[in-house]
C-alpha cells in the first residue's frame, strides 16, 4: 500500500493561516498546532554547520505571555505585509532577514533556486511570521503590491480581489481600474471613450 499524500504547506498558506487564526487569539494549543502542522513543513531548520546553543531545559512560559506574543506577532505581520508592497523596503528587509539568517536560499529537486525561511532554535515568533512572509515575496513579489488584509474578518488578499467581508475600498478599486487600463491597448482605451 501507498503511504498517504501529504499536502504541501507554502510560507504564503503558513502566514495567512497565522493572520486569520491568531485574530481571535490563541492560547498554547492553538500555537503548537500552528507551528507543527503550518510553520514546520514549510520552514527549512537550520543547517548543521551553525554554532550549536546550550541546551537548556524547557520552561514553563505562562498562557497570558503565550497570548501577548500571539497579539505581537500577528499586530507586526499586519504592518509588514503593505510594507512589502514597496521594492525598495522589501530589499532592505530581505537583506535583514537573510543575514539575520531568518530568509536563505534553497534549491528544489530540479536545482531551480527559491528563497526559504530558516528555522532557527531561537527565532521569536514575530522572526518566524516575517520570514515566511519575506521568503515568500522575494519569489514572488509582483503579488504583494496588491496585498491586502480586511481589519474586520482579517482574510488576506493578493492581487486585484479583495475576497473579503467588509466593503470593497475606493482605493482598491481606482487601483483595480488603473490596473485594467493598464492593460487594455490605449486604441481601445480612447475608443471605448468615444
Amino acid at each position: 500500500m501507498l503511504p498517504k499524500r501529504q499536502r504541501i504547506v507554502t510560507a504564503r498558506e503558513a502566514g495567512v493561516r497565522f493572520i486569520q487564526g491568531s485574530a481571535s487569539g490563541w492560547g498554547r494549543r492553538e500555537l503548537a498546532e500552528w507551528l507543527v502542522g503550518h510553520y514546520a513543513p514549510c520552514a527549512v531548520p537550520a543547517g548543521e554547520d551553525r554554532p550549536e546553543r546550550e541546551c537548556r531545559r524547557p520552561q514553563f512560559v505562562r498562557e497570558e505571555v503565550i497570548a501577548r506574543l500571539v497579539r505581537e506577532a500577528h499586530e507586526d505581520a499586519l504592518i509588514l505585509l503593505p510594507t512589502l508592497r514597496d521594492p525598495m523596503r522589501l530589499a532592505a528587509i530581505g537583506r535583514v532577514m537573510i543575514n539575520s539568517g531568518f530568509v536563505g536560499i534553497v534549491n528544489d529537486e530540479r536545482g531551480a533556486r527559491a528563497y526559504s525561511p530558516i528555522a532557527l532554535p531561537r527565532m521569536k515568533l514575530t522572526e518566524r511570521v516575517a520570514s515566511l512572509f519575506v521568503a515568500d515575496c522575494l519569489n514572488a513579489p509582483f503579488d504583494y503590491r496588491w496585498v491586502y488584509v480586511c481589519g474586520q474578518c482579517n482574510a488576506v488578499s493578493f492581487g486585484t480581489s479583495v475576497l473579503c467581508c467588509a466593503p470593497r475600498r475606493r482605493d482598491s478599486e481606482v487601483r483595480l481600474r488603473n490596473l485594467v487600463e493598464s492593460l487594455t491597448p490605449s486604441s481601445l482605451a480612447t475608443s471605448s471613450v468615444a
